[in-house]
This record gives C-alpha cells, structure tokens and sequence, in this order.
C-alpha cells in the first residue's frame, strides 16, 4: 500500500510518467512497479497512453487529491476524440497542451497512420511560436500571458530560429484571432499543419492539430472538409471535458 501511494503521488506530481522512471522513484523492481501501476489503471486512477511508454494520473484521483492537472483530463477524455478522428481522416492528429513556453504532446496517431512522414511521441515539445497550437494559444491567451511567453521564448537559446519579420508575428496572432484556426505550411517543408484551439471559458487549455502532405491536399480542401471535423473534435473534447470536471468537483 505504501508503495502504490507512493507511486500515485509520483504521477500526480510528475505528468507524463514511465515505469522506469516510477520504478526509479520507488527503488522497486520493474515487475513489481508493473503490478502496481496496473492496480492503480484497474482502479480508474491512471492510465497508459496508447503507443507510448508513458502513464499519466486521471480525473478520478481529483477525489482523492489536487494533483492531476486540466492537461491530465484533456488526455484522458481526449485520446478516444483523437483516435477516432484519426481514423476517420487517415492524417495523423495530435492533441497538445501547454506547457511553459512550449507546447507538450499528450497524444498522436503518428504510429497508427501510415501517412505521418514524420513521427512524434507523447512528451514531445516545441516551442509555441514554431507549432499552429501554441500559436493559437499565444493568441487567444491573456495579453499579459502571452507576452511573457514570447519574450521567453524570444530570449532563449531558439530565437535564432524565428525569422517573422517586423509585425509579422502580431498580423499572424491577430489572424488566429480573427479565424479561430491555423493552417502552416513552410515552403521549405511537404508537410504542413492545421490546428484549432481548445478554449474553456474564453481560454485556450490545449489544441488539435492534423498534418498533411502539402501537395496532396489544397487549401481549400483542408478548409471545407477538414477544419470542420477537427473543430468538431475539439468541441467533443471540452464537452467531455466539462462532464469529467464536473464529476471531479471541479468549478
């Protein structure tokens, strides 16, 4: 018992989580790690997440503590959303959320669609002014947020990275604004990106975003056919959302 609180307490506190690294913790074997982390899934209080070796804590242990985090409940309640929208439009879509300056991965088809030329894991990150997600958040967050962020990011070892422009990053922000979405699609780069935000009373909580070969699909087709099912994904998403926070006693 004392190892198993332990190791719940581990994932609250820790996020996105493997069995070495609870093991670790725990200075238990790996067997042994193993069979408590699969009581606690059985019990509702984590859950790995598909095609990765990660764990993560779940909206039940809100009863129980404050450890889990909005990010954790999107993940839970959003990797059906994902996987289902997966394997409706074939493309690979990814659920992030933020995560300092950066935007995390919390789930990916990457590794269940043969159309992903590049593949990403949950954990990943990047930075928010390279991502149309983080962009979105950037956008949509409070003023004074989102300013703090990009000076952060703008000052760290990446600015080199940002080419924008003079008032290129204020017209793209203020396009996210105006849209709702973002379509990205570096010349130099045959996969291109479009994402819309996840937004709970007036404020971005993560995003979902599709990639696609750039040449396959045009703007316009990836306006009038895909944009819609990805901002219906996201709607489902925070209505599942809501139902878990609510249910977790959450305001």
């Amino acid at each position: 018992m004392d190892r198993g609180l332990r190791a719940l307490v581990f994932l609250n506190e820790n996020g996105l989580t493997t069995l070495a690294a609870l093991a670790r913790h725990l200075g238990a074997p790996r067997a042994t790690t193993y069979r408590i982390i699969n009581t606690l899934a059985a019990a509702g209080y984590c859950t790995r997440i598909p095609h990765s070796r990660f764990y993560q804590a779940t909206a039940a242990c809100r009863r129980l503590s404050q450890g889990v985090n909005e990010a954790e409940i999107l993940t839970s309640v959003g990797i059906a959303v994902v996987e289902a929208l997966g394997e409706e439009v074939k493309w690979p879509v990814t659920l992030t959320a933020p995560q300092g300056s950066h935007m995390l991965v919390r789930f990916t088809t990457d590794r269940t669609t043969p159309l992903a030329l590049s593949r990403f894991n949950p954990g990943f990150e990047a930075d928010m002014l390279r991502t149309t997600t983080g962009l979105l958040y950037l956008a949509l967050e409070r003023p004074e947020v989102s300013r703090r962020l990009i000076a952060e990011i703008l000052s760290g070892p990446s600015r080199d990275r940002f080419d924008l422009g003079e008032g290129a990053l204020d017209a793209r922000l203020e396009a996210c604004r105006r849209d709702g979405y973002l379509i990205l699609a570096p010349s130099a780069r045959s996969e291109a990106s479009v994402g819309v935000p996840i937004v709970l009373k007036e404020r971005p909580i993560g995003g979902l975003v599709m990639r696609y070969v750039r040449s396959a699909l045009p703007r316009a087709v990836v306006v009038e056919t895909y944009l819609p099912r990805l901002r219906a994904a996201a709607a489902e998403i925070l209505r599942l959302y809501q139902l878990a926070a609510e249910r977790a006693g959450e305001p």
